[in-house]
């Protein structure tokens, strides 16, 4: 009984991806792919890398499409710098301890990179979850919470290396 209990639990499954913490692996890999396309009449080259990486592991980790998954990508969220301002003095915007101050913008190529893979994701039928004004962090929470009411018992994956998401893991949740 014990092999086929065990058997059981692992064919079902949820994934839930943090899309924007893969993609900087992939942005900043020294190995690169591309592919050539046509604009305006010419060749030009266009980095697959990001696409490329993570939506193979993407489709492996879902077991072919076969675990329900959901991929969480980042989006502006002006209102969160203004609430540290708000609720931390010394956080002023544009200071070097502004909330994500520090941080360097996303190159260009970066976010070409994500908006091609949310592009394909979206056309392959994967469920992608965005919003202006949430991070992948807030949907992630929302996923797990709705993956838990729809599948209950079932494991939870979050694949992610954010640690803020660390608080979630729970008897069924994994991070």
């Amino acid at each position: 009984h014990f092999s086929e209990n065990l058997k059981a639990i692992n064919e079902k499954r949820v994934i839930i991806v943090d899309f924007n913490h893969m993609a900087y692996s992939y942005h900043w890999s020294k190995f690169r792919l591309s592919c050539m396309l046509i604009e305006d009449g010419k060749a030009v080259e266009h980095d697959t890398t990001i696409a490329s990486g993570t939506i193979k592991n993407i489709f492996r980790w879902s077991k072919n499409g076969k675990y329900p998954t959901a991929v969480c990508f980042d989006r502006k969220v002006t209102a969160r710098k203004e609430y540290f301002q708000e609720q931390f003095p010394d956080m002023k915007i544009g200071s070097d301890n502004e909330y994500k101050g520090k941080r360097s913008k996303m190159p260009e190529d970066m976010k070409v990179g994500i908006a091609d893979s949310e592009y394909l994701l979206r056309k392959g039928g994967v469920s992608c979850f965005a919003a202006e004004g949430y991070e992948a962090d807030d949907l992630i929470f929302a996923c797990v919470q709705r993956a838990k009411a729809k599948y209950p018992g079932w494991p939870i994956d979050v694949i992610t290396n954010d640690a803020d998401l660390l608080p979630l893991v729970d008897d069924t949740v994994s991070v």
